[in-house]
């Protein structure tokens, strides 16, 4: 999601480019603690994510995993196969699953506010209600964490105040002198919750895919040219779909709809027939 002035009641925040986390947490409850131990657990996938656990325990900071993300909430199969699923951009994406859409909110409210995601009339409450994914850069995260230096209460809630500390611990936000700075190999940061209304997993594709959109040329063109050859009535049925977007600016339109169009399909069938996702 870009700047529009009426937020669909799905939230979904992203532009290009950045260098994120390079850390790996799995609670063990369902809180925004991250300094947990795993709990113990048969399936393989568990025993994965202790694995990272272990290695980012014994190497403290700059780690390279394979995995870069953050897992708030509970642990079952479906999100700990998720977490650790390979795909092309995994290894330079963070990704946060987070417990419930209320957590999300709280701790996107104000970077999204900042960034001009969300209008300023979009209180927290509601956006709670709708807050369901995220996807945004370094850049953007980093002239946020510069303008909180600026403030002197800067943040909305206490869990920006959190995210802001994860940015610094986790070596995704360098401090030189009196500014922060992009670090690290991550170009992407995503967050996705499971709502009332959207499965979890069709949600996190969702954000996946914003970012096959900025990094997989392919795919842009190839729904580029796509969108061109659609009828003017077409058209006007995927702008009332997305009726909470600014229809002028089209390229944002195009994005979505090709993101809707994917969301429900495995992420790597984007990556077939020569990466164009032919039909």
């Amino acid at each position: 999601m870009k700047n529009f002035k009426q937020p669909p009641f799905w939230f979904m925040a992203h532009i290009y480019t950045i260098s994120f986390f390079i850390f790996l947490t799995i609670p063990s409850t369902a809180t925004s603690d991250i300094t947990g131990t795993p709990t113990p657990n048969p399936s393989n996938s568990t025993k994965i994510l202790e694995q990272y656990f272990n290695n980012y325990s014994a190497k403290k900071k700059n780690i390279q995993a394979d995995f870069p993300g953050l897992m708030l909430g509970s642990q079952n199969e479906i999100r700990n196969n998720l977490f650790v699923q390979s795909w092309p951009y995994r290894t330079q994406t963070y990704e946060i699953f987070y417990a419930s859409q209320i957590e999300l909110a709280e701790m996107i409210y104000g970077p999204a506010l900042f960034i001009g995601d969300l209008d300023k009339s979009v209180t927290l409450d509601r956006f709670k209600k709708g807050g369901q994914g995220f996807h945004y850069s370094v850049e953007q995260l980093t002239e946020w964490a510069n303008f909180c230096l600026s403030k002197t209460n800067p943040f909305y809630t206490p869990a920006e105040k959190t995210f802001f500390e994860y940015l610094q611990r986790d070596g995704v936000i360098c401090k030189r002198g009196s500014q922060y700075y992009p670090c690290g190999q991550i170009k992407h940061i995503l967050g996705a919750a499971q709502s009332t209304k959207r499965d979890f997993k069709v949600n996190l594709n969702h954000e996946r895919l914003h970012v096959v959109w900025d990094q997989k040329t392919e795919f842009r063109n190839y729904w580029q040219n796509k969108w061109v050859l659609l009828s003017e009535e077409e058209k006007k049925q995927v702008y009332g779909r997305l009726k909470g977007y600014n229809p002028a600016n089209t390229l944002q339109i195009i994005e979505e709809w090709a993101v809707y169009e994917n969301e429900n399909k495995p992420i790597m069938s984007i990556f077939t027939e020569g990466g164009d996702n032919r039909d």
